[in-house]
């Protein structure tokens, strides 16, 4: 059996979310796998970034964030950035 290269990996995770009615909508997703965590950032524009990570750790805590947290992090995150340059 051939092995599949990444993006042959990643259509293949994006079809069976399809398959599973699951739908990543604008904002950052984490999507937990048995193998691995795939991290999905969809901007205001349709863009779509994608990160797979294959090193997951379970971890039992919360971290009670709401999405005003997250646009307040980007905030500070995007304003530390334009600093730095």
């Amino acid at each position: 059996m051939e092995e599949l290269d990444i993006m042959d990996k990643a259509d293949n995770f994006f079809e069976a979310l399809e398959k599973a009615g699951i739908e990543v909508t604008e904002g950052q997703t984490a999507i937990v796998c048995k193998d691995g965590v795939v991290l999905v950032d969809i901007d205001d524009t349709g863009a779509c970034d994608v990160i797979f990570c294959n090193t997951k750790i379970e971890f039992d805590y919360s971290m009670n964030i709401t999405p005003d947290d997250v646009e307040a992090f980007k905030e500070v995150a995007g304003t530390l950035v334009e600093t730095e340059e």
